[in-house]
């Protein structure tokens, strides 16, 4: 069963590349999303095992209110919070966030993600 996964961007260039890179590798499904308003109800349904969220979707300024939108739901979901440039000592992870720069997403890291989580 493939793995799936909620990208949420403002940037539908960004939407582009995540998914060529992830549907040539075959293990993932993807949905993704302008907003975190528009994701809400897919990730009600889907109940996503990763939410891919850029660190800043208009009209918030970083993520932190994205991330308390979404916890607000109630899916147990992995957060990857991506960014084109993250500040070192903040990629990795914070509680049950994971920082990461989007040229760092691969698919077997994805892939990792979901198997930590099963």
């Amino acid at each position: 069963m493939p793995y799936s996964v909620i990208f949420i961007d403002d940037d539908p260039l960004e939407h582009h590349l995540v998914s060529r890179l992830l549907d040539r590798d075959g293990r993932f499904t993807l949905r993704c999303f302008l907003s975190v308003e528009d994701a809400e109800e897919a990730i009600r349904q889907d109940r996503p095992g990763v939410v891919l969220l850029d660190s800043r979707i208009p009209p918030e300024t970083d993520h932190r209110q994205s991330v308390a939108t979404l916890r607000s739901l109630g899916v147990a979901v992995q957060i990857v919070v991506v960014s084109s440039v993250l500040n070192p000592q903040v990629q990795g992870q914070d509680g049950d966030l994971l920082f990461f720069e989007k040229d760092d997403v691969t698919a077997d890291m994805l892939a990792e993600i979901f198997e930590r989580r099963s």
